[in-house]
């Protein structure tokens, strides 16, 4: 997240995002975030990587 996210293309950059002006949580990379398996297998590759996250939204 932010500036020191570890990069999800090519391990140079962040092309994945998750954006809310409103919403709070976490969230981790399937194949990047350490101990975090990729979800179609270690032998599937793709330009985007999947963004798992768990988030709040506030009540209004």
């Amino acid at each position: 997240m932010g500036e020191d996210a570890e990069p999800t293309y090519a391990a140079m950059f962040n092309i994945d995002h998750v954006v809310s002006d409103v919403a709070t949580g976490s969230c981790w990379v399937a194949g990047v975030t350490p101990d975090r398996a990729h979800v179609l297998g270690d032998d599937l590759h793709f330009d985007h990587r999947p963004i798992i996250c768990d988030l709040e939204m506030p009540q209004p």
